[in-house]
């Protein structure tokens, strides 16, 4: 009885190391799937997402004001690039009451994905 509990013991615990040995390979070729993908993605194409998400925006607490128009939005082409797995698209927000300068990371597998950071 206790050779087929150390053969089950053994085979449970193969199975473990095949599922975790699967699980790294599967998550190494999404990160060289994402960043290939990037190698693909014209930055104006991220701009382009930035843009319409930020005219879109229903809920604009993160930037502070009621709506965002095309007027009041500055986007920084000169320093616009690429980092890893992410678009990084600097931008300025005009404002009655000043500016503020934000960064949008887009990413590159999916151009919907964004996240805005306050500079």
């Amino acid at each position: 009885m206790s050779q087929d509990l150390k053969v089950g013991a053994l085979a449970v615990l193969g199975v473990f190391f095949l599922l975790g040995g699967i699980n790294a390979y599967s998550k190494k070729q999404s990160a060289i799937n994402e960043i290939s993908s990037c190698a693909t993605i014209n930055t104006s194409n991220a701009v382009f997402n930035v843009e319409g998400d930020l005219l879109g925006r229903h809920d604009t607490s993160l930037f502070g004001e009621e709506f965002i128009t095309l007027d009041s939005i500055l986007f920084h082409n000169e320093t616009i690039g690429k980092q890893g797995t992410r678009v990084i698209v600097p931008f300025t927000l005009i404002r009655s009451q000043g500016q503020s300068e934000y960064e949008a990371e887009v990413r590159c597998s999916d151009l919907n994905i964004i996240k805005y950071i306050k500079l």
